[in-house]
């Protein structure tokens, strides 16, 4: 006798979401502008007076310096994430030096929403690992279903205080999902 087999959509979502997650993860590669009013290597040499050799710019999560070198103008971009810093420092000849912290060790914590292998529950975890955009995270669901069910993630940062995440629970369920941190 021949059975029926039903896939559940469990492969589904979770293909879903790993697309998703790649999408928001190459679209700043891309060159795409999704947030306006950021500062862009562009904009900052557009900006550039005649009489200045270097010109650093920090706005929101990003250090912008320009240089110029001769006739030519370099640029760099670096990423600042919430746990970074920026130092300035001018020492006695004169130069100034922008330096930028953008990875090591936190404790960030944060709440949110997970997808357990199909099975969504809300999330308590911290970050306790930063480097550019990308972040380690540990935590576990608060539902009955998912208390004792912690997870290891890598989370991506997206806005401000938001990242998504994917990872792997004990219980081997694939973890995905949105995190908030406070």
């Amino acid at each position: 006798m021949r059975r029926l087999i039903v896939q559940t959509p469990r492969n589904g979502i979770v293909f879903l979401g790993l697309l998703v997650l790649g999408v928001l993860v190459l679209l700043p590669y891309c060159g795409h502008k999704i947030f306006d009013g950021q500062a862009t290597i562009q904009a900052v040499k557009d900006s550039l007076k005649p009489d200045e050799d270097e010109k650093t710019v920090i706005k929101d999560n990003k250090a912008v310096t320009v240089t110029r070198k001769g006739t030519r103008v370099e640029g760099k971009l670096r990423y600042v994430p919430p746990e970074g810093t920026v130092t300035i420092t001018k020492k006695k000849s004169g130069e100034v030096k922008v330096s930028v912290k953008n990875k090591g060790l936190s404790f960030s914590p944060g709440f949110g929403g997970a997808s357990f292998g199909g099975r969504v529950a809300p999330v308590v975890d911290f970050k306790f690992a930063y480097f550019g955009r990308l972040g380690l995270t540990a935590g576990t669901g608060l539902s009955r279903r998912e208390f004792a069910n912690p997870y290891g993630a890598v989370s991506f940062h997206i806005l401000r205080n938001t990242s998504v995440f994917l990872g792997y629970s004990i219980k081997k369920d694939v973890v995905l999902g949105l995190r908030v941190s406070f």
